[in-house]
């Protein structure tokens, strides 16, 4: 529960450049499968908290598997969080 304290700008622009795929048309999905569903809606809580970033979760296809996942309307607040922390080779995934 001390999540606050590590979901830094650094550690979401790490996460999105490991396990964060870019829709073009939709947004950005994180793989939290590996994340039970009470910790998909703490990492959702968290984002709108620190970043004021509306988050949205759903199933992956997988049973008790959940995607955490940035809409297309709030990509700018996100994107201007951790652009300056995103290495070159991956800025595709915000552009």
């Amino acid at each position: 529960k001390i999540m606050e304290t590590y979901l830094t700008p650094l550690a979401l622009a790490v996460w999105l450049m490991d396990d964060g795929t870019r829709y073009k048309s939709k947004g950005i999905r994180f793989c939290t499968n590996g994340f039970t569903l009470e910790e998909v809606k703490y990492l959702s809580f968290v984002m709108k908290k620190l970043y004021g970033i509306d988050t949205k979760f759903h199933k992956t296809g997988n049973l008790n598997q959940y995607g955490l996942y940035i809409p297309k309307y709030e990509l700018n607040k996100f994107i201007a969080i951790v652009e300056r922390h995103v290495h070159s080779s991956m800025l595709y995934k915000i552009r």
